[in-house]
């Protein structure tokens, strides 16, 4: 008996071959096709994820809710606005919550060894708040932005 494996797909890229910044690139795209039917938070966290995987230095965005904040989120999501919601709810890499004139933000990072990670944080504070000016949209109440590894 013998099994014959399929050929693997030469215009499939392999993970190590996307880099954060392409990822990034990609993700900022569909912002605007998802805009009509996810909700706001959503779409701003999508644009702020962007964002910050495009800082330099940065090389990983992570999860910016605990497992258990994301199932408690992703239950209220699918009751609210269905499962697909729910399952971009658990993924978020950057939380936005609260009012549009209290917002409060946190992304966690991944920082190149060769970068300051107090540094590279106060950066990607700076770019959150920026953009929020940019957007029309008032002070954030806070931003934390947490390091998750360095290298």
């Amino acid at each position: 008996m013998s099994t014959t494996t399929p050929a693997p797909d030469p215009s499939a890229a392999a993970v190590g071959d996307v880099t954060l910044a392409e990822v990034a690139v990609a993700e900022a795209e569909t912002v605007a096709e998802a805009a009509v039917s996810a909700p706001a938070d959503t779409i701003l966290a999508r644009e702020l994820a962007a964002l910050v995987g495009a800082v330099p230095g940065v090389t990983a965005l992570y999860p910016a809710r605990s497992a258990p904040a994301s199932l408690v989120s992703a239950v209220l999501a699918a009751a609210a606005r269905g499962p697909a919601t729910a399952a971009a709810a658990i993924a978020e890499p950057v939380a936005v919550s609260g009012a549009p004139e209290a917002l409060s933000i946190s992304v966690t990072i991944g920082v190149d060894p060769s970068a300051s990670a107090a540094e590279l944080c106060r950066t990607v504070h700076d770019r959150l708040r920026d953009h929020l000016a940019a957007a029309g949209l008032p002070p954030a109440a806070g931003i934390r932005v947490h390091v998750g590894a360095i290298g």
